[in-house]
């Protein structure tokens, strides 16, 4: 929703001085005694693209249908989904009718604020935020363990804490990046924290995964020298990213120069890529 903000002052019935060049948007809003301050270049389908990417209803949809046959059985989606769908429609036609009212780019705690007062505008805003939190946190999971138990057996990967280390660290690697080209130091940092320490927590699994096995004949000492080679490999991938993590809390990073943290995240991309070509080739070849 575009950000709007009330004329003072201004007369119910709309903006004095109105021009034909206004678009239908803008007379609407005048109309309530809002002026638009950003462009509204997104239409129907850019809309509707963006907002079912926000829902996530190919992995949410997905893992809820899992669990939903496997604890209840048919009644969860022939009773359940659509009482929850009519419900989730009476709150969206709830929210778009205030929205009608108030159009204002600070949504659910913004309108909280001018309904109940700016306690329940804070309530409402936290709620929401740990909600969104929650909600992303419960599909990433669920997504995992999707993949897990539907491919994993097909490319030799077990649920161990190396799997989920590496399943996670992609992206906060990713993240790091972003932060950068974004111009914040702060989120750089800390997502360059949480990739080493899922770094030290995927080396941990690997050794842990091999002090626990037994071997014999060459095979064994193939399998041992190929997992050693790994281990060194996500050791130096380790200690470059603490060195890049270094510099990045030294602000030696600027969104135009930052090649060695791409670098250091590219190697890391390649290392997930081994860890899956090892247990191919160790597991099932």
């Amino acid at each position: 929703m575009s950000r709007e903000h009330q004329i003072e002052g201004m007369p119910e019935a709309g903006l004095p001085g109105l021009t034909p060049s206004l678009s239908s948007d803008e007379h609407q809003l005048a109309s309530m005694g809002y002026k638009q301050e950003l462009s509204r270049r997104m239409k129907g389908f850019s809309n509707f693209a963006i907002s079912f990417s926000i829902i996530c209803i190919l992995s949410g949809g997905i893992n809820s249908l899992g669990q939903g046959i496997s604890s209840v059985g048919g009644a969860s989606i022939g009773i359940g989904w659509p009482i929850g769908c009519l419900i989730s429609l009476l709150f969206a036609l709830g929210m778009a009718q205030i929205a009608s009212a108030y159009p204002t780019a600070g949504g659910l705690y913004h309108w909280g604020s001018v309904l109940g007062g700016r306690g329940w505008g804070w309530l409402t805003a936290w709620l929401n935020l740990i909600g969104l939190v929650t909600v992303l946190g419960a599909i990433n999971v669920g997504t995992y363990f999707f993949v897990i138990g539907a491919f994993g057996k097909t490319l030799g990967l077990t649920d161990n804490i190396g799997t989920q280390a590496a399943f996670v660290i992609s992206f906060t690697a990713i993240q790091a990046i972003n932060a950068l080209k974004r111009d914040d130091r702060g989120a750089l940092v800390r997502f360059l924290g949480a990739t080493v320490v899922l770094g030290l927590a995927f080396v941990f699994g690997m050794v842990n995964l091999i002090s626990h096995l037994q071997f014999t004949g060459v095979y064994s000492a193939m399998f041992v020298a190929m997992w050693g080679m790994h281990v060194a490999h996500a050791v130096a991938v380790l200690l470059f990213l603490g060195y890049v993590l270094w510099r990045a809390s030294q602000g030696r990073y600027t969104s135009n120069s930052y090649w060695s943290l791409e670098a250091a995240t590219n190697l890391w991309h390649f290392l997930d890529i081994v860890w899956i070509v090892l247990f191919v080739v160790l597991y099932l070849v």
